[in-house]
C-alpha cells in the first residue's frame, strides 16, 4: 500500500513510500521507476517530503530517513529512538526545515536527521478534565476535542470524535464506570479509553455539565433556548430521561455519595444543580427498592447572588460555589443538615481577588473549582480586563468536617465519625474508615 507521495515534486526526482519499507523513486528525465533500499529493519513508511534534490521519509516508531541526493544513487541515513509514530511531513517554505506530525500531538522539526521537538503546539480550548485514578484521564474541549492519557498526562492520545463541529463542555465519572462527556447539540459521549459511544438528549440542548454518582446514576444539565434543562440516567441504563425544564439555565451539577454506602441511614444519592440567578435544585436518586430520581427542593440559593458556574464539596456539608461577576461562596455548615432536607445556606469568601491588579469583583468570571486535598485548592476562570486569565491557589483554613454521632440509652455520645474519618470506601483501594468513641464508667 502506497501511503505517501510528496507534493510538489522536485524538478529532478519524485518518491513514493508505503508498507514494508517500500520506497520507489521516479527519475523524471527518463520516467523510470526504481526501488530504493532503506537501511535497518523493514517498517511501514508513512510520509515523505522532497526538498531540493533530497528527501525525508517518516515511518512507524518515529524513525526518519534522510538523503541529500535523490538524483543518482541516494544514500539514506536514519534517525530513530523512542518516539511516537509520525504520519505526515511538510517542508517549511523558504526555511529548509521539514516538520513531522504524529501520535500524541507530536511535532518534530528536522534538519537532515537532527530532530528537535516542538513544544509550543496547543490544542483548541479545553473545557473539562477528569481523572479516574492517578494515571488514567480525559480532557475535552472546543471543536470535538477529546484526549485520553494512561500515564498521568505525560502523553495524550486523540479520541476520534466525529459527527459535527460541536464543542464538548465537561467530563465526569466515578472511578469505576466509563466517564461521560457532554456538549452542544445534546451530545453525550461515553468514553472507553480512546474509544467512545455517542448519544443525544435533544439537538437543541447545550449541555454544560455532568455528574455521575457512585452507583453509575448520572445527571446532565444545560440550557435549551431560554430554559434550563436537566436529564437523568439510571445505573445500567443507556436511556436519558428528560428534559425536565427549569426557569433558568443550569451550568453546574455535583454528585454526593450515599453517606453510608450500605444504605443503612441514607440509601440515596443526592445531586445538587446550580444555574443562573443563583438557582439551585436538589435531585435524589433512590437506589432501593426501585431506582428512581425525585426532585427534592429548588429555588434561589440563600446568600448567593449571580450566576452559579461551578460547585465543589469536600463532603455532604462543606462546599464551595463560584459565580460570574460576583464572588466565591462556601456553605455555612453550622446551619446545614446532613440529610439535605432544606436548601444550603451560603456565605461569601473574602480576600482572594486582589492579586495581579485584578481587583474588580464584577469582572471575575469563575469557571472551575478543585481541591487536591482538604485544604489546598484552585479556582480559575476569566477576567474582563487585563490580564484576561484568572487563576488562584486557595487554602481552605476552615478545617470543618461533617460529623455524625451515636448515643446510648442514656443519651450519652458513645461513637462519632466525621467526614475525614469516613475516608473514601469507594476508592480503589478503599480508604479505611475510622471512628472516635467514649467509654464510661459503670453507673
Amino acid at each position: 500500500m502506497i501511503r505517501g507521495i510528496p507534493s510538489p515534486f522536485s524538478t529532478c526526482a519524485g518518491l513514493a513510500v508505503g508498507d514494508d519499507a517500500a520506497a520507489v523513486r521516479l527519475h523524471l528525465p527518463t520516467l523510470a521507476y526504481e526501488p530504493i533500499a532503506l537501511p535497518g529493519q523493514p517498517v511501514h513508511l508513512h510520509a515523505v517530503a522532497v526538498h531540493g534534490g533530497g528527501a525525508t521519509i517518516a515511518a512507524a516508531g518515529g524513525t526518519v530517513w534522510h538523503t541529500t541526493d535523490l538524483t543518482s544513487a541516494p544514500a539514506f541515513t536514519s534517525s530513530s529512538g523512542d518516539h511516537p509514530d509520525l504520519h505526515a511531513l511538510a517542508l517549511r517554505p523558504g526555511g529548509g526545515n521539514v516538520y513531522g506530525f504524529g501520535d500524541h500531538g507530536t511535532v518534530h522539526a528536522f534538519t537532515g536527521t537532527n530532530r528537535m521537538p516542538v513544544h509550543n503546539v496547543y490544542p483548541p480550548k479545553l473545557n473539562g478534565v477528569y481523572f479516574s485514578n492517578g494515571n488514567t484521564g480525559h480532557v475535552v474541549g472546543a471543536g470535538l476535542t477529546a484526549r485520553y492519557t494512561t500515564n498521568g498526562g505525560q502523553h495524550w492520545q486523540v479520541v476520534p470524535v466525529g459527527g459535527g463541529p460541536y464543542d464538548l463542555n465537561a467530563v465526569h465519572g466515578n472511578g469505576t464506570h466509563a466517564p461521560l462527556a457532554v456538549g452542544a447539540t445534546g451530545k453525550v459521549l461515553t468514553l472507553y479509553g480512546a474509544g467512545f459511544a455517542e448519544a443525544t438528549t435533544d439537538p437543541g440542548d447545550d449541555l454544560r455539565a455532568v455528574a455521575m454518582g457512585h452507583s453509575g446514576a448520572a445527571v446532565v444539565v444545560g440550557g435549551n433556548g431560554g430554559n434550563g434543562i436537566y436529564h437523568t440516567r439510571l445505573p445500567g441504563s443507556a436511556t436519558w430521561v428528560g428534559p425536565t425544564y427549569v426557569g433558568t439555565g443550569l451550568n453546574a451539577v455535583w454528585s454526593f455519595p450515599p453517606y453510608l454506602l450500605d444504605g443503612g441511614d441514607d440509601p440515596t444519592e443526592d445531586f445538587l444543580l446550580g444555574g443562573n440567578e443563583a438557582h439551585v435544585r436538589l435531585l435524589r436518586h433512590a437506589q432501593t427498592p426501585t431506582p428512581t430520581f425525585t426532585p427534592s427542593w429548588g429555588g434561589t440559593a440563600p446568600g448567593i447572588t449571580g450566576d452559579i458556574t461551578c460547585l465543589w464539596f469536600h463532603d455532604r456539608l462543606a462546599g464551595f460555589a463560584g459565580t460570574l461577576g460576583d464572588s466565591l461562596y462556601r456553605t455555612d455548615v453550622t446551619a446545614m443538615q446532613l440529610a439535605h432536607g432544606s436548601p444550603f445556606p451560603w456565605k461569601g469568601v473574602p480576600g482572594y481577588n486582589t492579586l495581579n491588579g485584578q481587583t474588580s469583583l464584577a469582572n471575575i468570571q469563575l469557571r472551575t473549582i478543585g481541591f487536591s486535598n482538604r485544604h489546598q485548592g484552585f479556582i480559575g476562570g476569566r477576567y474582563n480586563g487585563s490580564p484576561v486569565s484568572y487563576a488562584r491557589v486557595i487554602t481552605d483554613e476552615g478545617g470543618l468536617y461533617s460529623q455524625r454521632f451515636w448515643y446510648d440509652a442514656l443519651g450519652r455520645i458513645v461513637l462519632s465519625q466525621n467526614s475525614e474519618q469516613f475516608g473514601a470506601p469507594e476508592a480503589d483501594p478503599p480508604a479505611p474508615q475510622r471512628f472516635s468513641y467514649t467509654l464510661y464508667d459503670d453507673l
